[in-house]
């Protein structure tokens, strides 16, 4: 069964000049157990991807696939949310599972897309479910049609990072609270992490 994203970015790479189309190879696998004949400088997991792996056995399973992937010396470089405590209160209780609404946007047509989530915290298995809606309605108002997608994420608190990663072999760790390289110094801070072999 084909991939949606594989096809966005198939799609992408299509518009792209011939020679960048030459040194992209698309393969799709799991990432607790994909196996490429090469080793990379560098692996990334952009856009909080790593989350999607919901136990430690999961997560400890992609570091040591990225570890057998890296050449020796190499880096694994990745975002996370960082688990505010702030934000996970306006979750909880009888906030758990409330709808809310993230905002409305004009649509060429004249119409407007409303976005509105659901989240949940588990804090036994540290995990966020969440379901995002995107209702798209007509320049009469009328919704035409809605989007529903369900997510399911885990949470990591910054030293079960660094517990992970040193357990999977990285020798150093640098973590920065943007993609600017700000340090890390607020609850609501990105987690931007970069780890050496």
């Amino acid at each position: 069964m084909p991939i949606p994203a594989c096809s966005t970015l198939r799609q992408k790479l299509a518009a792209l000049p011939a020679d960048v189309q030459q040194r992209v190879t698309i393969t799709a696998g799991d990432m607790r157990s994909f196996t490429l004949n090469r080793r990379f400088a560098l692996v990334i997991a952009p856009f909080r991807a790593f989350l999607h792996n919901l136990t430690t056995d999961d997560q400890m399973a992609c570091l040591r696939r990225i570890v057998d992937h890296l050449e020796p010396g190499g880096c694994f470089a990745f975002n996370v949310f960082h688990p505010s405590l702030e934000y996970m209160a306006r979750n909880t209780g009888p906030f758990a599972g409330v709808w809310r609404w993230r905002g409305t946007y004009a649509l060429p047509d004249g119409g407007h897309l409303v976005s509105s989530d659901a989240t949940q915290y588990d804090t036994i298995q540290k995990r966020v479910h969440s379901i995002h809606r995107h209702d798209r309605c007509g320049a009469d108002g009328n919704v035409a049609q809605t989007f529903v997608h369900r997510l399911e994420l885990a949470y990591l608190y910054l030293p079960d990072i660094r517990h992970l990663l040193q357990d999977a072999g990285f020798a150093a760790v640098e973590v920065y609270g943007d993609f600017h390289g700000k340090p890390f110094d607020h609850d609501t801070d990105e987690l931007v992490i970069v780890s050496r072999l």
